[in-house]
């Protein structure tokens, strides 16, 4: 490291402290797998640990700092009885304008995704300051956040004076090695190209090109073999059901799966089931055992973009650190012992994390007198409610089992499906989301409380908010997570790709299945009259196309990617030719990247850009739009016939790369606009 060009990029960027954990693990206690969400500093201040940054130990005993950047993989294992530390989260921005030496240096060195570790020689100083900035942050006022601001800098000073001294060695992390590392780790969860360079704090183009020369396939493509590897192990290993073994590496359609498997291995996965259970039988005829189910992964971690489900650029800054003893229990028993509330315990036995699809019936459960919490059969008083009243609970039917709900929930805690339950009206306590998202504004005004979204879920929050019931969108959670929030409370899960069929379930598991169905058609109505003003302004032989961009290629998005079903399908214009010919040269279903060299070849009356991410702010925003500006200065961008026809309209991807009622109505608004010059 270049200590006076770190020292300078200091001194140019502009910080935002994000959090700080003050956190003490005792004997039994470990943190695995936690996925720095953003720039950190770890200051260790009392214990032993050997920690792992990335993969690189660091033993820490009394007073240690480490930092690392957004997406390093942090694991602390005590060595001694207990361990203190203070965790500081931050991110670094460029405030613009700024002069290109600077950028350049910045790009150069990284330096706040560089990793180190070392025991300070005067850590007491340190201490003094990260313990102002953990005081300060919990005032929770602006003047106190200010003062965190100024200590963190302090903080910074000091550190950086004894790296100088102390001359301390640092490493930037091996991009493609963090990056095959997160994919063995976390294959089962949706994961793009896009996300996992978000994740790794990297542009796409730049991973892709990075993951090309040293493994030789794109990230995607590494990606789909390990899938299919271990889909492979499955199908000899288990006698799990095959819709059992996609959903279990990733894939919810299991017709995808069986297609992907059969690319890669010649042959479709019942035919290599059985042709190896057949080698096997004339190799051993020893009496073989076989697991009957998928082993559950251990809790994972979420990684995504507005391509699939939830993505946080900052995260969630909460880590989950497992006990050998039932933490969460302990957790529940010492809430309703503070609280002095009387609880029933919260049973799904028979839970699964698919969305619902079935019927809800609804029964009475048995009074509940002098306390007394006892059931009879499979009626249920739910926890929250007082003794000496009778609450009514229904069972929900889905795929895989049933989940008893409260007849009425009045508590709903929501993380993904805001889109829909603020449309049903539906009794929200707290919602999952980002200063950025395009409902957040609405939330407030309602005096929800949002709480980040992030890779797990934030069980601490969640508790507090003491719900009935617990909504999510479907994957966000493996089985283990799951099942930690239907202890809190009866948990359902719905996909949000199709909203109208999860609307209509939803609205029948909190009985507003009539409201549900008002909102479709209430839907269905503006797209009709969106439809026929758009023909009527441009005719119906108008072809179109979306894109989003970066600065060294566009990812062309096709008609079967799932937020761009409105453009490309309901509004009475057509994907342009083009698509279809981009389509024929991969395997992918949402898309093709193109080089800038290839944009001339994008031939479509109409081009639409989306720019930023669905929970980007407002600064994010106006960045990716002066990226957009800079390409089209380019000549290749100049010669795309929507170009030379002054017919690119950019759209913002808050509400474009999600799913719902409202974020549908938006993306309908912002095509008659476009296209008719009013809404």
């Amino acid at each position: 490291m270049n200590l006076d060009e770190h020292i300078k990029s200091w001194n140019y960027a502009s910080i935002k402290i994000l959090d700080i954990r003050h956190a003490l693990m005792e004997q039994g206690e470990e943190l695995r797998g936690y996925h720095l969400p953003a720039s950190s500093f770890l200051f260790s201040v009392r214990g032993s640990a050997r920690i792992l940054l990335n993969g690189t130990e660091y033993m820490s005993e009394g007073f240690h700092v480490l930092h690392g950047g957004k997406g390093l993989s942090l694991d602390i294992m005590l060595t001694g009885g207990e361990f203190e530390y203070y965790l500081v989260f931050y991110r670094a921005i460029l405030p613009m304008p700024c002069r290109q030496e600077i950028i350049s240096m910045i790009e150069r060195n990284r330096p706040f995704h560089i990793q180190y570790g070392f025991a300070p020689q005067h850590a007491i100083s340190l201490l003094h300051k990260v313990r102002d900035m953990e005081e300060g942050w919990r005032l929770q006022a602006s003047l106190g956040h200010f003062h965190v601001k100024v200590s963190f800098y302090q903080f910074v000073y000091q550190l950086l004076c004894q790296l100088e001294v102390q001359g301390i060695k640092t490493q930037k992390p091996e991009l493609v090695a963090q990056a095959v590392r997160y994919i063995h780790e976390y294959y089962s969860m949706p994961i793009t190209l896009e996300s996992l360079a978000e994740g790794l704090n990297y542009s796409s183009s730049h991973l892709s090109i990075q993951f090309k020369d040293k493994i030789g396939l794109s990230p995607i493509g590494y990606l789909i073999q390990v899938r299919v590897s271990t889909a492979a192990d499955l199908l000899v290993t288990t006698d799990a059901a095959l819709h059992e073994i996609a959903a279990s590496i990733g894939y919810a359609d299991v017709n995808y799966f069986s297609r992907i498997f059969k690319k890669e291995k010649g042959v479709s996965p019942g035919k290599f089931r059985s042709k190896a259970n057949a080698e096997k039988a004339v190799k051993d005829n020893a009496m073989i055992s076989k697991r009957l189910s998928i082993v559950p992964h251990r809790n994972r971690r979420y990684i995504d973009n507005d391509n699939r489900y939830l993505f946080s650029r900052e995260g969630d800054l909460s880590m989950y650190r497992n006990r050998k003893s039932s933490t969460l229990a302990i957790l529940l028993m010492c809430f309703t012992l503070l609280m002095g509330a009387c609880s029933s315990s919260v049973s799904n036995s028979n839970a699964n994390t698919n969305g619902g699809t079935g019927t809800a019936n609804e029964r009475p459960s048995q009074s509940q007198t002098n306390g007394d919490t006892s059931k009879s059969g499979n009626n249920k008083t739910d926890s929250n409610s007082t003794a000496g009243t009778e609450v009514r609970t229904k069972i929900v039917k889905t795929v895989l089992g049933d989940v008893e709900i409260p007849a009425e929930p009045k508590s709903i805690v929501s993380i993904g499906l805001e889109d829909m339950l603020l449309s049903l009206e539906a009794p929200l306590v707290q919602a999952g989301g980002n200063e950025g998202d395009y409902l957040y504004e609405k939330l407030k005004e309602k005096k929800i409380p949002v709480i980040t979204s992030s890779s797990t879920p934030n069980f601490e929050a969640i508790l507090a908010a003491k719900p009935d019931l617990i909504i999510i969108i479907n994957g966000y959670v493996d089985q283990a997570g799951y099942e930690k929030l239907s202890e809190i409370a009866p948990t359902l899960a719905y996909d949000r790709d199709s909203w109208k069929a999860s609307i209509v379930e939803i609205g029948k598991a909190l009985n507003r299945e009539e409201k549900a169905n008002a909102i479709i058609q209430a839907y269905d109505d503006k797209l009709k009259q969106a439809r026929e003003k758009i023909i009527q302004t441009v005719g119906s032989d108008k072809t179109v196309a979306l894109i989003r961009t970066s600065e060294k290629e566009a990812d062309l998005f096709f008609p079967s990617f799932p937020y761009g079903g409105v453009l490309y399908n309901d509004l009475g214009v057509t994907p342009s030719a083009s698509v279809a010919e981009f389509q024929k040269k991969t395997e992918e279903d949402w898309g093709y990247t193109l080089s800038l060299e290839m944009l001339p070849e994008l031939n479509s009356d109409y081009l639409f850009v989306t720019a930023g991410y669905s929970g980007a702010l407002e600064s994010d925003i106006q960045k990716e739009l002066e990226n957009v500006k800079e390409l089209e200065k380019l000549q290749v961008w100049k010669a795309m016939s929507a170009a030379k026809q002054n017919h690119v309209y950019k759209i913002s991807a808050r509400h474009w790369m999600l799913n719902g009622p409202i974020a549908e109505s938006m993306k309908i608004d912002d095509v008659v606009q476009a296209l008719t010059g009013s809404k």
